[in-house]
């Protein structure tokens, strides 16, 4: 029982130091008159066509497929759908339609939506360089441990549940 309410306390306090954290992080990331899941989607958008780059060399200039952004954000496709319609009003972003097939739409950033994403980006980067710093070495290899150990075992529970999900569908 004092094991139980330890645990309890434990997993209160980290809540709501993740949620003090996701607040901070969410004040600090905004860009001009681009809100965080814009920035969220356009650096998504920045992040598969770099991947893509590195693996595919022969449709370098097609874009991200809508399809592929709705499979890594896990988002609908309306809700991608919109977004994308919100940053292409706003200029951020290029949709093109395949040639060969019309069904096919991909998405590129447009040049004012590549300097978003540089300077969220470079923000970013200085922004995290400074935690470290005031961190530590020390504080900072620590929290790195801690957090990969954190991810590690996020990743282990998440299969399980994903284990369990199918055995009550079968």
């Amino acid at each position: 029982m004092m094991q139980e309410k330890k645990e309890n306390e434990y997993s209160s306090r980290f809540f709501d130091v993740m949620n003090r954290l996701k607040r901070q992080f969410r004040s600090c990331h905004q860009a001009n008159d681009v809100y965080n899941r814009e920035i969220a989607t356009l650096g998504m958008i920045d992040f598969l066509m770099e991947e893509k780059k590195m693996y595919d060399n022969e449709n370098q200039t097609k874009g991200v497929k809508v399809g592929d952004l709705v499979a890594h954000m896990h988002v609908t496709k309306s809700a991608i759908s919109k977004m994308l319609r919100i940053l292409e009003e706003k200029g951020l972003i290029e949709r093109i339609t395949d040639t060969k097939d019309r069904r096919n739409i991909y998405v590129v950033l447009s040049k004012e939506g590549q300097m978003v994403v540089e300077k969220v980006k470079s923000k970013g980067a200085a922004f995290t360089n400074d935690i470290i710093k005031e961190l530590g070495n020390h504080d900072a290899e620590e929290l790195i441990r801690i957090l990969n150990k954190l991810y590690g075992i996020v990743e282990k529970k998440t299969k399980e549940l994903d284990c369990m999900k199918e055995e009550n569908h079968a």
